[in-house]
């Protein structure tokens, strides 16, 4: 099963939309951190204690020395609770309430084991290593008997678990938008600055296309995306810079095709989420504005996303067609097999935005829904046969 099953300890009670119980979520989480919390109950006193860890499938390695109490006492087989955080942007609102962050969690429940087996032992710490650093274990001395006498090893298989995730930028009161108070998200330092860093070494276009994105993001942060339809316009705009700048990254000119196309994909999407907001405004809360929107624009919207995801199906069945396009091809015919490909796609994001069924961003939806996989093997497979 590509899902685990949630249960009563592990269901996401509050905000349960931000809830994920994939097994692709929460392993890429667990491979990501370097650093759980560890939490157990000891003669009614709770513990938390932060520690090292490492997965190998489905099951999480914990380690430290023989004379630590927190191993010892879950070596008896009593209920263990460990949590991972990763904290990717500080969410600032225009209020101190809606102040958050971005983050993914998980929670992993259950009862660990002693690891007894020299050859299970020796493989976890050998994990251990890799996880802090790939390729370390074959560049270091490894550890002799001693140490390993000194090192306890407990497995807690990943079976009760659960993953919680916060995207996004911050969600006002309708009343605090007018507020002369900037609002957005600050991403962590480190991977800011890493990001620059690696972007100083690429050509000089790349700076200047990513100097624009991250202006028009400012903008929309701090003013855009309160003024209805520029708000979407913006969004499919910095979509699509984002491939003008990955072309400039490496030299190549992007190609008017894929700016058409994905000017009108990128505002569907956009008016897709704009769609489930409203139309989440008008189930939840009743009258109301969302944004610069009012709850009823959402037939316009509605008609607009559809209209602008089909244009881009219509953009991509005229490629197929351009002369200066077959000549790259060896079979061009078989890029027809797009169209009904992406068709179906589309009308399937926004049949389930109609129904109210789409609770988070349409590129995360997207990414859980298995008709996007699908739809992607359908792709490679017509374009292998084109060319």
């Amino acid at each position: 099963m590509s899902t685990f099953t949630p249960t009563e300890r592990t269901q996401v009670k509050r905000l349960p939309k931000r809830g994920a119980y994939d097994r692709e979520t929460v392993f890429k989480i667990l491979d990501e951190a370097f650093v759980c919390h560890v939490g157990f109950v000891v003669d009614g006193q709770p513990y938390v204690i932060p520690t090292n860890f490492g997965r190998a499938g489905e099951t999480l390695y914990l380690h430290g020395s023989a004379a630590s109490r927190m191993l010892r006492t879950l070596s008896e087989g009593i209920p263990v609770c460990v949590t991972v955080t990763l904290v990717d942007g500080l969410v600032l609102a225009r209020s101190a309430f809606h102040h958050s962050a971005n983050y993914r969690s998980v929670v992993i429940l259950g009862t660990a084991r002693l690891v007894s087996e020299p050859a299970e032992k020796m493989a976890a710490l050998r994990l251990f290593t890799e996880h802090i650093m790939k390729g370390r274990w074959e560049q270091i001395r490894q550890p002799n008997e001693q140490e390993l006498k000194g090192t306890t090893v407990l497995a807690l298989p990943i079976e009760e678990v659960s993953a919680k995730v916060r995207t996004g930028g911050p969600v006002d009161d309708e009343a605090d938008y007018e507020l002369p108070i900037w609002a957005g998200v600050l991403c962590i330092p480190v991977f800011l600055g890493g990001a620059w860093l690696i972007a100083l070494t690429l050509p000089d276009r790349f700076l200047a296309w990513m100097g624009a994105y991250a202006a028009a993001a400012f903008a929309y942060s701090l003013l855009l995306k309160r003024i209805a339809i520029v708000d979407v316009l913006v969004l499919a705009m910095l979509y699509t810079v984002r491939l003008i700048a990955g072309a400039a990254a490496i030299a190549v000119p992007p190609s008017a095709w894929l700016l058409a196309f994905s000017t009108f994909f990128f505002l569907s999407l956009a008016l897709v989420k704009r769609y489930e907001e409203i139309h989440a405004s008008r189930r939840d809360t009743g009258p109301g504005a969302i944004r610069g929107y009012v709850q009823s624009d959402l037939e316009g919207v509605g008609i607009s996303g559809i209209a602008s995801g089909y244009l881009s199906v219509l953009v991509m069945a005229l490629y197929t067609n351009a002369r200066e396009i077959t000549v790259l091809y060896a079979r061009p015919e078989w890029l027809w097999g797009f169209c009904p490909l992406l068709l179906f796609w589309i009308s399937r994001l926004w049949l389930h935005a109609h129904r109210g069924e789409m609770h988070e961003d349409p590129i995360l939806f997207a990414a859980k829904d298995w008709s996007t996989y699908l739809v992607l093997l359908g792709l490679g497979g017509f374009m292998y046969l084109a060319i």
